[in-house]
């Protein structure tokens, strides 16, 4: 993700029209999935166009709210509908704290979350059973 946000750093205008290649380029490097899911909005870029990035954004927080969710319905261990859903409130909830932690599945950074840095934050995820 890190090297993601240093790629747009040196873009300089995001939304011009020398820009706007070069978003693509840094999202397909080092987003692929991101990149895949909202194919269409990226697709859409336009330059000095709001809404097209408004509507980038909006895809990529709705991908990483689904990955957490998928992550969450994974780790559930219950049986019982009330048991699952609730496994998934907390899941999200300590997710949304602890967003180190969880940016690192949804982008899948396994190096970076055994990383010492994470390892001294990090907050047990552990589900309920």
């Amino acid at each position: 993700v890190m090297a993601c946000i240093d790629c747009m750093r040196e873009i300089g205008d995001l939304t011009s029209a020398a820009g706007i290649p070069a978003v693509k380029s840094c999202m397909k490097e080092y987003l692929p999935k991101g990149n895949e899911a909202c194919s269409k909005e990226v697709s859409e870029l336009k330059p000095n166009s709001e809404e097209s990035g408004k509507n980038l954004l909006l895809c990529a927080l709705n991908w990483v709210t689904e990955e957490g969710a998928t992550f969450c319905a994974e780790r559930s261990k219950s049986t019982d509908t009330i048991g699952f859903l609730t496994d998934g409130v907390f899941c999200m909830q300590e997710g949304s704290l602890n967003n180190t932690w969880f940016r690192g599945y949804v982008y899948h950074l396994d190096a970076m979350k055994n990383s010492e840095e994470i390892k001294d934050n990090e907050v047990s995820l552990e589900i309920s059973q």
